[in-house]
């Protein structure tokens, strides 16, 4: 709990000035860019990934941590509206609790493969899916990434098949069963 309340102090302390300057080394990396088809014919790749990564790495240890919490933030919501955009039915939790000294949350490891729905969702509205004794997305107290240094992820769930069966409508087995067929 003290690391946690250490690392909420200094993120509140140190977000406006890290994503300030996160905001102006992307704007010049931007601008350093060159024409598409340059890039294809003449740039290294790794050298590209290294010279971008270079002042991410000069960053003291705080800060960089920081930087990484923040991106996985970013990250989490960036996934979030693509899903909900493109239609995703529901999401499978990942956690990270399997990995060697990574501090993971229990309430997170309790987790880990739950597969939640997504409210209002297309296929609910058609009537495909139903609750089925899962929990709704967005009910849940806390999104994956969402918590200091959590690493946790949703993979997210666009096709019937892929839907535990107990959320299935008969006229979404009838549609699973249907696709089969073809």
């Amino acid at each position: 709990e003290r690391r946690i309340m250490a690392s909420a102090s200094l993120i509140k302390l140190n977000k406006a000035k890290a994503t300030e300057t996160t905001i102006q080394r992307f704007s010049g990396w931007m601008s350093s860019l060159p024409a598409v088809k340059e890039v294809r014919e003449e740039t290294d790749y790794r050298e590209e990934a290294v010279r971008i990564a270079k002042p991410f790495k000069q960053l003291p240890f705080d800060e960089r941590r920081v930087a990484i919490d923040q991106s996985h933030k970013l990250v989490a919501n960036l996934n979030q509206i693509v899903a909900y955009d493109c239609g995703a039915i529901g999401a499978y939790w990942h956690s990270h609790w399997r990995e060697l000294n990574y501090d993971y949350r229990e309430k997170h490891k309790e987790l880990d493969q739950k597969f939640f729905l997504i409210r209002n969702s297309q296929a609910m509205r058609e009537g495909l899916v139903k609750k089925g004794g899962h929990e709704y997305l967005e009910d849940l107290p806390a999104q994956p990434g969402e918590e200091v240094f959590c690493r946790c992820y949703y993979e997210y769930i666009y096709r019937l098949n892929r839907v535990p069966d107990e959320c299935l409508t008969e006229k979404g087995r009838e549609f699973v069963e249907a696709k089969r067929a073809i």
